[in-house]
């Protein structure tokens, strides 16, 4: 009996550490965009391995309905990016478009054009593909584990790593170029990038992690008001929040700075609940309230940064505003199958007038969504509208439960996830493997029931004691 007892507690505890371990890992080696990185390929085996072990084990949970339209829909993804990687007679590849640009090539060498696929950069597409292993595994697992398999740890375990990736920032800060406390060589040195190659990105992790915090405090609060007046967890919050914060403002983020105040007002609601906001129901408010943060943001944070020495860091010498309308003249050649995924730097380069090539390059349009639609066309377009159509109706259907602990981890779980597709405005944040997982684990939660009915294991349906037996996972 006692053996049982001690074999049930080790398995919870192995199902609650699952989802923070994996998580931990691909935060802490997946903080580069760039795809085809050796460690990438190191995650999307692990990645393959934790979606072997899902599709193969019996005990674990079915996929919830939401979630398996998700997984048709990174089918689809997949199924298209394969499409592109197919080899075309070179008469029908001729006629699409880059074909002369590619016949030309092979006809100043003296050979005939052979099969060549869709793709200008068959090699990066293929990388491409690969990853969007990790966050499906990250996503198919929290997709086959129970609520509490799922929350009990990750809602703290997030933001612990968010401390660590700041407090190995101000390590790097006070570092040369080329230590060892910088995890890439092509990074912003001199500046807190934690586990990450981008600033941009170390901000967007650091942000994402806030409305977990601001959950417990609403749980904290709730907890408070029924008498259990217990400050450990209320310390615990408020240090790790600052430290946070403290780490978004070192990063000097433009991005960063944009959304810490919609954030921290989108959060409010995780506190105090759907209340009036200045007469204004919740509904109203919050959307006016993240406009009105925004505006205050970009013009509020300025004077305060250059009054204690700081200044906003320009990512680029190149402006975004030249490289959107070189990327609109791109899209109009390739709006209707895309040059393939990862082939962005290639075909800009291209378009890019000759006057304005410097010492550096475009390696992104800087709005992921027109990148995306250059790279995978029409129909790479509408899958990723149906996915976003499709995250908007289940942040819907979580804001419309009733109020709870359960409803509020879930809105929290919402506002993180978006944060990144409003930074793809501006950035490639969901390009990173480390943000990728951090949002699949987000929409997980946004999916996952509270509540399961428990299955029992197969290996014990051979005598009816066995049957009785019910095992969460």
């Amino acid at each position: 009996m006692a053996g049982d007892k001690r074999q049930k507690l080790v398995q919870r505890i192995a199902a609650r550490s699952m989802v923070p371990l994996l998580l931990g890992i691909m935060i802490l080696f997946g903080g580069a965009s760039a795809p085809g990185l050796k460690v990438h390929y190191w995650l999307q085996l692990l990645g393959l391995g934790v979606i072997a072990v899902c599709l193969w084990n019996d005990q674990l949970f079915s996929i919830p309905k939401p979630a398996r339209r998700f997984l048709w829909v990174a089918g689809a993804w997949g199924v298209y990016l394969l499409i592109q990687l197919l080899p075309l007679p070179a008469g029908l590849r001729r006629a699409l478009p880059g074909g002369e640009d590619i016949a030309r090539g092979y006809e100043a060498i003296g050979v005939d054009m052979p099969m060549t696929p869709l793709s200008l950069a068959p090699a990066e597409t293929f990388a491409g593909l690969l990853m969007i292993i990790p966050p499906l595994a990250i996503f198919l697992l929290m997709s086959k584990l129970s609520w509490r398999s799922n929350t009990a740890a990750v809602k703290w375990a997030l933001p612990a790593f968010a401390v660590a990736s700041v407090m190995l920032g101000l390590m790097q800060m006070s570092t040369d170029k080329g230590s060892l406390a910088y995890f890439y060589t092509i990074t912003n040195y001199g500046y807190p990038v934690g586990t990450f190659a981008n600033i941009n990105h170390q901000a967007m992790f650091l942000l994402m992690t806030i409305p977990f915090l601001a959950s417990e405090v609403g749980v904290a609060r709730v907890a408070w008001s029924w008498g259990d007046r217990e400050p450990t967890r209320i310390v615990a919050i408020a240090a790790m929040s600052l430290i946070i914060l403290m780490g978004i403002v070192l990063a000097g983020s433009m991005a960063g700075y944009g959304l810490i105040l919609p954030t921290l007002l989108m959060t409010v609601t995780l506190i105090f609940g759907r209340r009036r906001f200045f007469g204004i129901k919740w509904r109203y408010a919050i959307p006016l309230f993240t406009v009105i943060g925004l505006a205050i943001s970009f013009w509020g944070i300025l004077p305060l940064l250059n009054t204690v020495g700081m200044e906003m860091r320009a990512s680029s010498d190149l402006s975004r505003r030249m490289i959107w309308l070189t990327s609109l003249g791109v899209l109009q050649d390739y709006w209707l199958l895309g040059a393939g995924i990862g082939s962005f730097p290639q075909v800009y380069a291209i378009y890019e007038q000759a006057t304005a090539i410097t010492n550096v390059y475009a390696n992104h349009a800087h709005n992921d969504y027109l990148e995306w639609f250059i790279e995978l066309g029409l129909f790479g377009a509408a899958i990723c509208a149906a996915f976003l159509a499709m995250a908007a109706w289940q942040t819907f259907e979580v804001w419309k439960m009733p109020k709870g602990d359960v409803a509020r981890l879930k809105r929290a779980a919402s506002i993180a996830f978006w944060l990144p597709f409003v930074h793809s405005l501006v950035e490639f944040p969901l390009r990173t493997p480390a943000l990728a997982c951090f949002a699949a684990a987000c929409l997980a939660i946004m999916i996952v029931p509270a509540e399961r009915s428990v299955r029992a294991r197969r290996a014990e349906k051979a005598t009816s004691e066995r049957l009785s037996r019910q095992v969460e996972i």
